[in-house]
């Protein structure tokens, strides 16, 4: 269903209990199924698929070759391109960028301004947010927070119910777990 002036051109593909309205835009090659609800502003193009029983709103955008599933929400002014996958109950909002073979899933969520690229994995109950870049093959998961202007790239894994913040760095293949906290300007290379 499209309702409002919202807007479904070039080969888009929609089909199920869609529901699109306001002034959403699904247009080139994106495949819509489901459940799915996509509204306000929001617009998806690209070849991305949404299905299942996502909501994609606000002036979200999903683009290139993404694919948005489950009962995932992107809302704010989130951008979701390239590769990226956002999957189970995860939540993007805020200015977020996920992008470049970057996995979001399980209860996860991203907001604020912070990135996640370059194959990073964000999941089960583990919250991004602020200013943080997450990238480089890094996974972060179980109940970990990374925020402030945290960096974690280069194979790191950030779990447990550690927490990074401020403006410190993890990278090379290190491993912050259980209730670590690592803050401030520290820098943590090669485990």
């Amino acid at each position: 269903q499209v309702h409002n002036d919202a807007q479904v051109f070039g080969q888009a593909t929609v089909y199920g209990y869609v529901k699109i309205y306001n002034y959403a835009i699904v247009c080139d090659d994106s495949k819509i199924s489901g459940y799915v609800e996509i509204y306000d502003n929001a617009k998806i193009y690209g070849d991305t698929y949404v299905y299942d029983n996502a909501k994609v709103c606000g002036n979200a955008k999903i683009y290139g070759y993404a694919q948005i599933s489950n009962e995932s929400e992107i809302y704010g002014h989130a951008h979701i391109c390239g590769d990226a996958k956002v999957l189970g109950n995860a939540v993007i909002r805020g200015y977020a960028h996920i992008y470049g073979h970057a996995g979001i899933c399980g209860n996860a969520k991203v907001y604020g301004k912070s990135t996640v690229r370059n194959s990073a994995i964000v999941s089960e109950y583990a919250k991004i947010y602020d200013n943080c870049y997450i990238s480089g093959h890094s996974q972060i998961r179980g109940f970990a927070k990374v925020h402030g202007s945290a960096i974690v790239t280069d194979y790191a894994k950030v779990y447990g119910h550690a927490e990074i913040y401020g403006d410190a760095l993890i990278n090379i293949s290190s491993e912050i777990y259980d209730d670590m906290k690592v803050e401030g300007n520290t820098t943590i290379c090669d485990g």
